[in-house]
């Protein structure tokens, strides 16, 4: 026993008296963050993947079932049910993008919305961002839940910089802050990630904190199963939306 705790203090010693080098660009924290998670190699063996949670808006007293599911190239479809607001659906089929709820009805997205939940929907996001993006600057390094956290500004090749944190000690995105662009103007969006777990090789975060307009909503993830058998609809808009589609 005295061995192994011999050996852990020397590992501690000799990571506090050499402390890995600072990343010197916003390219290197990016890539750095692919390293940490798993490595390019293991983010492309997943092809699609099913999440299964809960989202929940504390202020109002509202919670409810979440499902996502997200497929190659940019495929996207979530659905919650929150008591009291009923069931919300949000998806992309790879060149539509729409919401639907019972309380706003069908709404189809276009313009620059419609280039932000398709950018948002791109399954390899994180290792294709040289295609999403024009780049990648390193603004500096701040304090994030207290914490030193690279910052870097990121330019999609349409739509508004976005700039996300990187923890300098994991390499893992902690934050990530944007302005979208909606049917009701546009929206600042903060976003907290955290609770890191390995799901088909990958660590992928588990929760997380958005604050929408000044309110907070929560989502926890539960359940990550990774190249599912996928319901051949799933990514097929409601009716409703398909009406709005064929009036275009």
């Amino acid at each position: 026993m005295k061995k192994f705790v011999l050996a852990a203090v020397l590992t501690l010693c000799a990571a506090i008296s050499n402390p890995a080098a600072d990343l010197k660009t916003g390219e290197a924290v990016l890539d750095n963050y692919i390293e940490a998670t798993g490595g390019a190699a293991a983010y492309a063996k997943m092809h699609n993947w099913v999440m299964k949670g809960s989202m929940s808006m504390p202020a109002m007293g509202l919670k409810g079932a979440l499902t996502i599911y997200a497929a190659e190239p940019n495929k996207l479809a979530m659905s919650t049910d929150l008591g009291g607001v009923g069931k919300i659906a949000e998806g992309s089929d790879g060149t539509h993008a729409w919401t639907f709820s019972v309380m706003q009805g069908p709404q189809l997205k276009k313009g620059d919305e419609l280039a932000d939940s398709l950018r948002e929907a791109v399954f390899h996001k994180d290792i294709e961002w040289r295609t999403v993006y024009s780049s990648a600057e390193l603004s500096g390094v701040e304090d994030v839940d207290g914490k030193p956290a690279y910052k870097v500004t990121l330019t999609p090749k349409g739509g508004k910089p976005e700039t996300q944190y990187y923890d300098k000690a994991t390499g893992l995105m902690v934050r990530h802050q944007s302005v979208r662009k909606t049917a009701f103007g546009e929206i600042p969006v903060d976003v907290s990630v955290s609770g890191y777990r390995k799901d088909c090789g990958v660590k992928l975060p588990h929760s997380s904190i958005e604050t929408v307009a000044g309110q907070k909503i929560e989502l926890q993830i539960d359940i990550i199963e990774c190249n599912a058998d996928l319901p051949s609809d799933v990514f097929q808009p409601p009716a409703e939306v398909k009406a709005l589609i064929n009036k275009q």
